[in-house]
């Protein structure tokens, strides 16, 4: 059993109800409610150098230029959810917890641009 957190790009800031659609979109592969957006990416190949151990992930994280689910380890939550939370934010992408329904917005993007 893992802690999952899901991180995608939105353009505007989403409610916890959006969010937890979205994330369940996507783990069915449905990414029609997402865009591409290069800051994905980057935060999906910066999470996976950061911890390559096979024990910091139940699975291997899921990642593309849409989203990323990541299944992290019980051992290792904390340490990985705190990076995960913090590189999310910096890049300005949305980070969901779905055991508690909760999402986090990033502080530093200006939604009216």
């Amino acid at each position: 059993m893992s802690f999952d957190l899901g991180v995608w790009y939105e353009a505007a800031p989403v409610s916890a109800g959006h969010a937890g659609n979205t994330y369940e979109l996507l783990c069915r592969a449905d990414t029609s409610t997402v865009s591409a957006h290069p800051a994905v990416s980057q935060f999906y190949e910066e999470v996976v150098a950061r911890f390559p151990e096979p024990d910091a992930f139940d699975a291997a994280p899921a990642g593309s230029d849409t989203h990323v689910i990541l299944p992290i380890s019980w051992s290792r939550l904390e340490e990985v959810a705190e990076f995960v939370y913090q590189r999310a934010g910096q890049l300005g992408l949305v980070c969901y917890d779905p055991q508690a329904g909760e999402v986090e917005l990033p502080e530093r993007v200006d939604w009216s641009a």
